[in-house]
């Protein structure tokens, strides 16, 4: 009989000291919750912490706010600060069980809710330990609340779970513990508020511009081919001095007719030809122009092309565009423009026009229309 009273009781205190004391676990839960808060609170600048104590004042006596979305961060602070609704889970008296049986409660919670609780042994046993799960997080645990003492403490739950309390006591004799188990609810919501025109701001804009830029015309006399005295071929240097060339065209008279036509053309278009044909090339957002087609049979033209460029499928010898392939990054090289004469008796006299088209960027001051957005806060 002596035998079996020692092993039980080594048993006992084997079993007692398996049991860690975490009671610190509790408070030190309840201090990180309010140190963290309060040390975010304190990152705010002093701006902030004066809107976050004057916005908080008044949503706690209206319940329902509206803010502006460049003060959205302040909305957690300001739920935080309230004070909620508390609702009493459990109030309970009960006896716990014995010889190391556990006695468990339930509650299903959700994330953010705040709990309370208290824990008083009223009997004249020791209660072995004492624990709060949720789900499978220890969040509280006290051993050996001796007869008479009351443990308190908080959490806030940290996502929707099922909150249980474990009670075990060990021996033959039960203690009674009293339970008061509450948690604060804070019925918020925020709902995303996109406003109407509250105004205009003036704003820095940039904006491109495609310019047609007609060069000065240019004059050439071209010899027939038996004149030894002069060349009967011409070549014109196309220069591109600008590195925002988008496009390029041309066109030249032959005779005093083509000058005519073109003229008529002007007159019948309300701009110089090479321009609309150029706008056209360009744009294609108009019927196809035509420019006078020069009928002289003996003077040939050849573009001693250096880029790669896309000519109109409109040209013809005495005229044509150039589109710049708008993928490429490389600056434009100079062309030249030959013209050689086949005649043997006739001169020609020449009529030169080309027409740059231009990227021109500029930065301008516009008048723009403000949509806010808000972010309203309301208690349901």
């Amino acid at each position: 009989m002596k035998k079996h009273i020692i092993l039980f009781s080594l048993s006992l205190i084997f079993s007692c000291k398996s049991i860690k004391d975490t009671s610190l676990l509790n408070d030190s839960s309840k201090m990180s919750f309010n140190k963290n808060n309060s040390s975010i609170i304190n990152s705010l600048s002093k701006e902030e912490k004066s809107k976050l104590d004057s916005l908080s004042s008044i949503f706690g006596q209206s319940n329902n706010m509206v803010l502006h979305e460049k003060d959205a961060k302040l909305i957690d602070h300001i739920i935080n600060l309230q004070s909620g609704d508390t609702i009493v889970l459990s109030n309970l008296s009960v006896q716990t069980l014995t010889r190391g049986q556990t006695s468990s409660y339930e509650y299903e919670l959700k994330k953010d809710d705040v709990i309370y609780f208290e824990f008083n042994n009223d009997g004249f046993n020791k209660i072995n330990q004492i624990s709060i799960l949720e789900g499978d997080q220890i969040r509280f645990a006290k051993s050996n609340l001796k007869r008479k003492e009351v443990v308190k403490g908080s959490f806030k739950v940290l996502d929707d779970n099922m909150v249980v309390i474990n009670v075990k006591k060990n021996g033959f004799f039960k203690s009674n513990l009293k339970i008061d188990f509450k948690k604060i609810v804070k019925n918020y919501r925020t709902i995303a508020i996109k406003d109407s025109v509250v105004g205009t701001e003036i704003v820095n804009q940039k904006i491109i511009d495609t310019v047609f830029n007609l060069e000065k015309d240019k004059f050439f006399s071209l010899k027939p081919y038996i004149d030894i005295t002069s060349s009967n071929k011409l070549s014109i240097t196309i220069p591109f001095d600008n590195k925002n060339i988008l496009g390029w065209g041309f066109w030249f008279s032959l005779y005093p007719d083509d000058i005519i036509d073109y003229q008529n053309s002007y007159e019948t278009l309300g701009e110089d030809p090479l321009k609309s044909f150029a706008r056209f090339e360009m744009n294609g957002n108009n019927a196809p122009i035509s420019l006078p087609i020069t009928s002289n049979p003996y003077v040939e033209s050849i573009l001693d092309q250096k880029n790669y460029l896309i000519p109109s499928p409109r040209s013809e010898k005495n005229f044509n565009f150039y589109i710049k392939d708008s993928l490429s990054l490389t600056e434009l090289k100079n062309e030249n423009l030959k013209l050689e004469n086949f005649s043997k008796l006739y001169d020609f006299k020449i009529t030169f026009k080309l027409i740059k088209v231009i990227a021109n960027t500029r930065i301008v001051e516009k008048e723009v229309e403000v949509i806010k957005n808000f972010v309203k806060i309301e208690k349901y």
